[in-house]
């Protein structure tokens, strides 16, 4: 097995972690265990003493085996985290070290912060921005240079050229679009993203869940959809929602860096159905 799908937030007991990093992960190799020991400068039968329970690392260790297995330094504080955790002698102790490894957890799954958007609108911009799905689509489509001129925008969207021109307008007036010296249209600020207690976040998931229905109204064939009814056990439930978490935060890894060729929308739900 050499899959390294799992990261280390996935864990609460580091040595899983560090058994899951040096025998599946790109390190995995005959001898991983001595090299690993070498790097925290440390007896391998001593490193073996720690991964069967009977010992731990030390702070110093932890640190030392972070840089080896190649952590960043938000994941390598989370390592020490989980030695603290369990190095603590006092149940006091313990459950403080295990509530903070649970907040590092939950703010992994907050999407705003993986995937490093930035909120320029003020209350009374919001309202108008999400208001409409068609001034979040422009705002977009600004990023593709066949489409950075008012006609090219009408065209695509079929939006009469006096609104398309009082949304750019808007956009403008907000930065998130901006007028060059061609006079093309071109994407300002960035991309935005509302917080789950946004009064806006209602209002901008449903914009975007009728234009789905549209699509498929439309042209079912073009797009993809995928509704399922289903049932799970509460921890499975957890390991989905962070399976999604995950899977966002490497869409948009695909996202950044691709080309603006075409735009398309991308709508994702996973809840409890209740009336």
């Amino acid at each position: 097995m050499t899959s390294d799908s799992k990261e280390i937030y996935d864990f609460q007991d580091y040595r899983l972690y560090i058994k899951y990093k040096i025998y599946n992960g790109p390190r995995a190799r005959r001898g991983s265990l001595s090299a690993l020991a070498e790097a925290i400068s440390c007896q391998t039968s001593y490193l073996s003493r720690v991964m069967t329970g009977e010992s731990n690392l030390s702070l110093e260790q932890a640190d030392n085996a972070g840089k080896y297995l190649g952590l960043s330094q938000d994941e390598n504080s989370f390592l020490i985290l989980l030695v603290e955790y369990a190095r603590a002698g006092t149940r006091s102790l313990q459950t403080h070290f295990k509530r903070l490894i649970e907040t590092a957890q939950e703010e992994r799954l907050n999407l705003q912060k993986r995937v490093g958007v930035k909120q320029t609108l003020n209350k009374e911009e919001q309202s108008v921005y999400y208001g409409i799905w068609y001034y979040a689509a422009i705002h977009v489509m600004t990023g593709i240079p066949a489409l950075q001129t008012k006609e090219a925008l009408a065209q695509e969207l079929g939006l009469p050229l006096n609104k398309v021109a009082e949304i750019l307008k808007f956009l403008i007036s907000t930065d998130l679009v901006k007028e060059n010296a061609e006079g093309k249209f071109v994407t300002g600020e960035g991309k935005l993203h509302l917080k789950k207690s946004s009064e806006m976040i209602l209002r901008h998931h449903s914009n975007w869940r009728i234009q789905a229905i549209r699509s498929m109204e439309k042209d079912l064939e073009s797009g993809m959809h995928y509704s399922v009814l289903l049932n799970t056990s509460k921890k499975d439930a957890k390991i989905l929602r962070e399976m999604i978490a995950k899977f966002i935060e490497d869409f948009m890894k695909v996202v950044h860096p691709s080309e603006d060729e075409e735009t398309n929308c991308f709508v994702i739900d996973f809840f409890r159905p209740k009336a």
